[in-house]
């Protein structure tokens, strides 16, 4: 079978959250994913989830919606399936952060958010929580074969 190597860099226009599920008190309720020298990473589920829901998109345009009455969801069309399905071989490394110099420290910042109770607007109390996000204009370069 023919193998393709793709690689990118993204560059972040807002925010963004993806989670370690580990919370530092004092700091933020939810902390941003990081390697082993303390930088942020995306993991390659996600960078995996990100590229499929924008090529389930494109097929959706193209003709081809994907539609999943079951679980777990199998891609549809073709291409989708050998990149994303469950028998795809296609792999996808972490996302690394590109760190622009070496005085440069990781691009986190925390945002405060809070629970709104969709019937009234109004924010509900005792919900203010910090969570940690990677900020906009970090570059990350991602791979997958």
């Amino acid at each position: 079978m023919p193998r393709i190597d793709l690689s990118w860099t993204w560059e972040f226009n807002s925010p963004l959250h993806c989670g370690s599920g580990i919370s530092r008190p004092g700091r933020a309720d939810r902390l941003v994913q990081r390697d082993k020298k303390g930088s942020p990473l995306i993991p390659g589920d996600a960078v995996k989830g990100a590229l499929r829901m924008s090529a389930e998109q494109v097929a959706a345009w193209l003709g081809c919606p994907q539609d999943y009455p079951t679980d777990p969801a199998e891609p549809k069309c073709e291409p989708i399936a050998v990149l994303f399905g469950g028998s795809g071989k296609a792999r996808f490394t972490p996302a690394l952060w590109v760190n622009p110099g070496p005085d440069h420290r990781p691009p986190f910042q925390t945002v405060a958010s809070t629970a709104i109770n969709p019937e009234t607007g109004v924010a509900r109390n005792e919900t203010l929580r910090m969570v940690e996000v990677i900020a906009p204009g970090a570059r990350f370069e991602a791979s997958c074969s």
